[in-house]
């Protein structure tokens, strides 16, 4: 049986207050609400795209069933979910979806691995051998109702200090300890946790810019992927951790 996710006091929203929970991979795809999850990662998308001028058509859905979610975050991840509850008529809490973010360890795909749309978004990064040491930021949403209330900064703050957390963890493991009591890395070698992401540059980059995040190169798609009326940009971006 998989153990509980485990939550914490989350921020107060609209005078009320919020849970946050951590989700592991098995947890995840055991939650009762991943309709609800797929339904406020379009709410948001659809919230960006409006803030664009309709770069794609209003009906078009970011997801097309909750399963994408995972197809998106792949198999080594981990999500937050900020919630309310309401009771309902029979006694059980009904959750509220108000935010939510993962992230994920990252591996390069090889080309023959993607659909041909999919290989336009491939990041030029090689995936490190080091798993701990590069991750990726994937499907930060906030209701859209919810906007300038502080939810993606506060997710950005726990999904960071997570992803420290876990890569501290595999510095312990990989740690040599010298005989003068100094430690260090494999091969001496000071080791860097990256962070990257891939946002739609018209409506995000100066939301990540303005909390670290370094543009290092983008991408023109051209219309007609993914039902885009004009071409757009995909910034992909990085934040140094340590």
């Amino acid at each position: 049986m998989t153990s509980q996710p485990s939550t914490t006091p989350g921020p107060i929203v609209n005078g009320k207050p919020t849970t946050v929970t951590l989700y592991s991979p098995a947890q995840l795809h055991e939650y009762p609400h991943l309709t609800k999850l797929k339904d406020l990662i379009n709410a948001a998308f659809n919230e960006s795209n409006k803030s664009v001028g309709w770069i794609f058509p209003p009906d078009f859905q970011r997801l097309e069933s909750a399963e994408q979610i995972f197809e998106e975050i792949g198999p080594e991840y981990f999500t937050y979910i900020v919630s309310s509850s309401t009771e309902s008529s029979d006694g059980s809490g009904v959750p509220t979806l108000h935010a939510s973010a993962s992230a994920r360890v990252y591996e390069q795909q090889g080309n023959a691995q993607l659909p041909d749309v999919i290989k336009m978004f491939k990041r030029q990064e090689q995936a490190s051998d080091d798993k701990s040491s590069t991750w990726e930021l994937k499907l930060l949403v906030t209701d859209p109702v919810l906007h300038k209330q502080g939810l993606a900064s506060v997710l950005m703050n726990l999904i960071e200090a997570e992803v420290k957390k876990r890569f501290e963890e595999g510095m312990l493991e990989k740690t040599v300890i010298l005989p003068d009591g100094e430690s260090e890395g494999p091969e001496g070698k000071k080791r860097q946790l990256v962070f990257l992401l891939e946002t739609l540059k018209e409506a995000n980059y100066e939301f990540y810019a303005k909390r670290g995040w370094v543009g290092m190169y983008d991408r023109v798609i051209p219309a007609g992927v993914f039902e885009a009326t004009r071409p757009f940009a995909v910034a992909y971006m990085e934040k140094r951790l340590v």
